[in-house]
């Protein structure tokens, strides 16, 4: 059962968890299969990671519903360490954000958070939010990415996964997916 945490009275608002998985072995993906009900209005997804890559940061392939079609598309704002960038990347296979690699500093994961209003509505194309930071140690290892994300389908958002664009994802690499 999952648990539910009430907004307050009247329960104007609950948040359900509806997956949660840790790593206990290196893993190519994290995916929560379709369990996802359409019994909410916002999907959030939460992560914390490594890759196995030798590298501070690598991109983190966010997917629906098994769809690995050029589908995804995005509006990137990004700081590494002191240099600000932006970006669009139209018809991708997914949609990226940033995960930690295996080196810099010892201990630091990557995190990110996803967040689709109205993702089981069937009416428009999703869009959302993907936020993802990379913290080290090292300044020039630093970065945080905000992302305005789009998926073109109008189906409802029944499957999460999150992959490593290279290597694995590390032991103890974690997601949470909530519906409120």
């Amino acid at each position: 059962m999952s648990p539910i945490i009430s907004g307050g009275s009247g329960g104007a608002s609950q948040v359900q968890l509806v997956f949660q998985s840790t790593l206990a072995a290196p893993a190519a993906a994290i995916d929560s299969g379709a369990v996802i009900p359409s019994s909410g209005s916002v999907l959030e997804v939460f992560f914390q990671g490594q890759s196995s890559t030798v590298a501070a940061a690598v991109a983190l392939n966010l997917t629906f519903n098994n769809d690995t079609g050029a589908n995804y598309d995005r509006q990137k704002v990004a700081g590494a360490s002191v240099t600000a960038s932006a970006t669009t990347n139209l018809a991708a296979t997914s949609a990226d954000g940033l995960l930690h690699g295996n080196t810099g500093t010892t201990g630091y994961p990557g995190m990110a958070r996803v967040v689709i209003p109205a993702y089981a509505g069937t009416t428009f194309f999703k869009t959302g939010e993907f936020y993802s930071t990379v913290i080290d140690g090292t300044a020039g290892n630093c970065t945080v990415q905000v992302d305005a994300v789009g998926w073109r389908s109008t189906a409802a958002i029944t499957r999460v996964a999150l992959t490593a664009n290279s290597g694995n994802l590390a032991v103890g690499s974690s997601m949470f997916v909530y519906i409120r």
